[in-house]
C-alpha cells in the first residue's frame, strides 16, 4: 500500500490506527530473579497492506496469526510492533494525533524518561490499568 502524503498525514494515519487497534505498554521480563523493563507498541488489523504500511514507514517487526482451529469464523490477522528507543519515536510522531490512547502515550514518555534507578514497575502497573479490556468504571 502506497500513501502520497505528507510525514504530518501519515503520522494521523498511523494515530488513528494506534487508537483503535493499537496497544502500548511497558513489559515487564523476569531474569535470573531480576525484572527488566521495555516499551512497547504493537497494531493488529485484518488487513495486510496496513500492517506492511506501518512496517514500511516506521520499521519494526511484521508477523502474520493463523486462523484459529478453534473459531472457524475468525479472520487471518497481522500485527506490527515496536520497542525501546524506536517505539518511543514512533509515539513521538504521532502524539500531537492521538486521542483514544492519549493516556497511554503522555505514561511510556514518563516511561522513556525516567530517572536510571527507578526500576520501571509502576509504570508496568499502570499500562496494565490503562489497557484493561472491558467497562471502565
Amino acid at each position: 500500500m502506497r500513501i502520497d502524503a505528507s510525514e504530518q498525514e501519515k503520522n494521523s494515519y498511523a494515530a488513528g490506527f494506534l487508537d483503535g487497534e493499537g496497544c502500548i505498554g511497558i513489559q515487564r521480563t523476569l531474569h535470573e530473579e531480576r525484572a527488566y523493563y521495555g516499551l512497547h507498541v504493537q497494531i493488529n488489523n485484518v488487513n495486510e497492506d496496513v500492517i506492511n504500511w506501518l512496517w514500511q514507514n516506521y520499521s519494526g517487526g511484521y508477523k502474520s496469526t493463523r486462523k484459529s482451529d478453534v473459531n472457524k469464523n475468525r479472520q487471518q490477522s497481522y500485527s506490527w510492533d515496536i520497542q525501546s528507543e524506536p517505539a518511543y519515536q514512533f509515539l513521538q510522531k504521532v502524539y500531537r494525533y492521538a486521542i483514544v490512547k492519549r493516556k497511554q502515550v503522555e505514561l511510556a514518555f514518563s516511561f522513556m524518561n525516567r530517572q536510571y534507578n527507578d526500576s520501571g514497575e509502576s509504570f508496568y502497573l499502570q499500562t496494565k490499568v490503562l489497557n484493561k479490556r472491558g467497562i471502565k468504571p
